[in-house]
């Protein structure tokens, strides 16, 4: 059976096809004003290069930020359910992921089913999210793409200590300012952020094998600071990190109802 994921994230809208389990076709694109014609592009996308027509397609599960945007789906889902069943479908080892996301970042722990048991987030502030990340970048002129290789030359990473989103872009810009340079300042960006993600980490107790999903687990830099603030080394898996959710909402449309759920607590 042919069914499809669509991903609406407050940064990028993703989209996945998937046949039996098998990944097809998928496509993503940032979030402009009218999200309508985002959303429906990414999906003409994915279909195109899965060589499907949108008729073939038997269930569409949406999810993410903006999952009730999407018209005509079998159902919606939180995106903790979707990249905790794309990532144990790709590794069935995975038992904890962490995804790290435009404005959000959480933590989600399954047990050796598969099953979601409970996730963590840190959606009061979007201090420890990628968006904090870009518009720092952007601060300091630092292409969103060269972002670890600067990083990687700080020799004296500043600290943040605003926990606010406002206050910290503030406080990033008065640094630019007074002349730091901007590899200490992004060094200091990406372990303030690390430090959000491994605290939630910690009061989620954790078990490996661990994945990291969302557009942040793209950026090499953050991920080895957030091994090393935790200790533990992160499952490479054999798809791009901000995919997952599309992928593990196609999973479940495919199976046609929600993945089960255990306990949650925020």
């Amino acid at each position: 059976m042919i069914s499809a994921g669509i991903d609406v994230g407050t940064r990028f809208v993703k989209a996945c096809i998937v046949r039996d389990g098998e990944v097809l076709g998928w496509a993503s694109q940032d979030v402009s004003r009218d999200i309508d014609r985002v959303i429906a592009g990414v999906y003409k996308k994915a279909l195109a290069q899965a060589g499907i027509k949108k008729r073939q397609v038997k269930r569409l599960a949406s999810t993410g930020y903006g999952a009730k945007l999407v018209k005509k789906t079998s159902f919606t889902m939180s995106s903790d359910h979707c990249t905790a069943k794309g990532a144990f479908a790709l590794d069935p080892t995975i038992r904890t992921v962490l995804d790290c996301g435009g404005l959000f970042i959480s933590v989600t722990a399954i047990d050796e089913k598969g099953v979601f048991e409970r996730a963590l987030s840190n959606d009061k502030c979007a201090a420890g999210s990628g968006k904090f990340l870009e518009m720092s970048a952007q601060a300091i002129e630092i292409p969103f793409s060269s972002i670890s290789q600067y990083a990687e030359q700080s020799k004296e990473p500043y600290v943040i200590s605003s926990n606010c989103a406002v206050f910290a872009e503030s406080e990033v810009i008065t640094q630019v300012n007074h002349g730091r340079k901007n590899t200490d300042i992004i060094a200091g960006v990406l372990h303030s952020i690390a430090g959000r993600a491994a605290t939630l980490f910690e009061r989620i107790q954790a078990r490996d094998n661990v994945a990291l999903g969302g557009g942040l687990a793209a950026v090499p830099a953050f991920a080895d600071r957030f091994e090393q603030m935790t200790e533990r080394k992160t499952v490479s898996l054999p798809m791009p990190p901000q995919n997952l959710g599309a992928f593990g909402a196609a999973l479940m449309a495919q199976q046609g109802k929600p993945f089960k759920e255990g306990s949650r607590r925020k």
